[in-house]
């Protein structure tokens, strides 16, 4: 019996059978949702976008923990009663193997999602930054006035956290952008106030005095979600507060 046990719990980031597959428009929005948020959790998003309003957390590291076996503890409490004969070998405990480099995974995996016939026409971009562009001009096809309704109907308490609504908010505007061209765009006020209006009731306090400290027309949709994040750990304890009352 070896002295330790080892017990692996590494995340394996190349796991991508709960994605759905890009198979053209039509499947575009629901493949792009899906492994943005699943790039996020693995710490590799930002290998596409550096957007504060949807920084990955950290990514996730091979761990390794041990757990004594019985054996081993008495070896540790008797070591001059008991010794190992001398021609056991010893055992060696196998380091992790290094990962690849990040760009080298994240390409990897939007391949993963993709059919045959679209991973052709991309496998030969260098970066996973431009697979994405590139799948997102050819295959992100918007109808008019998609983008307003999606803004109109999304709401903070629909969302897991801000950062989550954030995201949702910023793909609604983009639709918009993408309708009324990208010369024009919604204006970056305009979009400020879409992303406080749908925040609900229990901001309303907060959205009061950050309107007395800040001027919309001069605070970008970045800024506020930076601000909202800051302001949604005191948002939650006074919901859950309220709750308990």
């Amino acid at each position: 019996m070896l002295p330790y046990e080892m017990i692996d719990i590494n995340i394996n980031p190349f796991d991508t059978a709960g994605l759905p597959i890009l198979t053209g428009p039509e499947t575009y929005e629901n493949w792009s949702e899906a492994l943005s948020t699943h790039l996020q959790l693995i710490g590799l998003w930002s290998t596409i976008s550096n957007d504060t309003t949807t920084t990955p957390p950290s990514p996730p590291t091979r761990t390794t923990e041990y757990r004594t076996t019985p054996s081993s503890i008495r070896l540790q409490l008797r070591p001059n009663t008991l010794r190992l004969p001398p021609h056991q070998p010893t055992h060696e405990i196998p380091l992790p193997p290094t990962p690849p480099p990040p760009l080298t995974q994240t390409k990897k995996i939007i391949l993963q999602t993709l059919t045959p016939r679209i991973r052709n026409e991309v496998m030969n971009l260098p970066s996973p930054g431009e697979i994405w562009s590139y799948l997102d001009a050819k295959y992100y096809i918007v109808h008019p006035l998609d983008g307003l309704q999606a803004a109109q109907n999304i709401f903070y308490e629909d969302c897991g956290n801000v950062q989550d609504y954030a995201l949702k908010m910023k793909r609604a505007l983009e639709k918009i952008d993408r309708c009324i061209g990208p010369k024009v765009g919604v204006p970056e006020a305009m979009k400020v106030q879409f992303l406080l209006a749908g925040l609900g009731r229990e901001w309303r306090g907060w959205v009061g005095g950050f309107l007395e400290r800040w001027d919309v027309r001069e605070v970008g949709f970045e800024g506020v979600v930076e601000e909202l994040r800051r302001g949604e750990g005191d948002i939650r304890r006074v919901g859950m507060k309220g709750q308990r009352l």
